[in-house]
């Protein structure tokens, strides 16, 4: 018969293995999951970003415009068919002065892939532009020329709003290689940010395409005015028979937004 102080000893041994047991043996763990989390990484890096664009970008984003907008906007494409006079580069070189304008990077070596050119608008604008197509020779610069006139003075935007300085979108283009990206949106909704810090109240879009009105109907921008393209020509400057851009890019119109109302990006 064992004595008291033996049980207790064998007891104390007996709890003292099943703690080693238990210390020792591998607790189920939960299952993992079968995310790679590398990929998950790779997918939340963007392959571009968004940056004011500086004084060094100038020349890279006219080259840019120049291989991509101005060759394949349907307006232009439309009605300068052939070899693209200087005076479009030198347009979009005014706009770029004025130090407003928004460009998309790869974030691999920072060429551009896309560009929204912004500028200050004023009702003085359409006059510009008229001038500028009566002191051409170029009579299919002349018809561009004068249909930007006729749209940016259509709706009396400025006496609408009763403002004459408003933020304008003037000219958005991205490559093709990156559309349906969501580039020309986050362009515009980075427009919008800086055009606030800049205390802009309003900001319009000249909407000369159905590619910019679908991003600015998304955005939900308010139309002030929309015409037709045959509309436009037969009224100012056209004879018959009308080239016409292709479908759906049939339509011009004007859509402006508050900036002090929307919310922030």
């Amino acid at each position: 018969m064992f004595s008291k102080f033996t049980v207790n000893l064998l007891k104390l041994s007996l709890e003292f293995k099943q703690i080693a047991f238990y210390s020792t043996t591998r607790i189920p763990c939960r299952p993992r999951s079968n995310v790679n989390r590398e990929n998950v990484k790779k997918s939340n890096d963007k392959e571009w970003k968004l940056e004011i664009a500086s004084e060094c970008d100038k020349d890279k984003i006219l080259r840019f415009m120049k291989k991509g907008f101005l060759r394949e906007d349907p307006l232009i494409k439309t009605l300068i068919p052939g070899k693209k006079p200087k005076k479009l580069n030198n347009l979009l070189r005014e706009s770029l002065d004025h130090k407003l304008s928004v460009v998309a990077k790869k974030t691999s070596d920072d060429s551009i892939i896309g560009v929204a050119i912004n500028e200050k608008s004023c009702k003085l604008c359409a006059a510009r532009l008229n001038k500028m197509a009566s002191h051409t020779n170029n009579c299919d610069l002349k018809k561009l020329l004068l249909t930007w006139s006729f749209i940016a003075s259509a709706p009396k935007v400025y006496e609408k709003l009763c403002r004459d300085d408003i933020f304008n979108i003037a000219y958005l283009w991205v490559d093709k290689a990156y559309w349906g990206r969501s580039i020309g949106l986050d362009m515009i909704k980075k427009s919008f940010d800086f055009a606030r810090c800049r205390n802009f109240q309003y900001a319009k879009m000249n909407c000369t395409n159905d590619n910019t009105r679908k991003l600015v109907e998304e955005l939900k921008f308010t139309k002030l005015w929309s015409a037709s393209y045959k509309e436009i020509f037969l009224r100012n400057f056209f004879t018959k028979p009308i080239t016409l851009p292709p479908q759906p890019h049939c339509n011009a119109s004007i859509y402006y937004v508050d900036l002090k109302k929307l919310k922030k990006y």
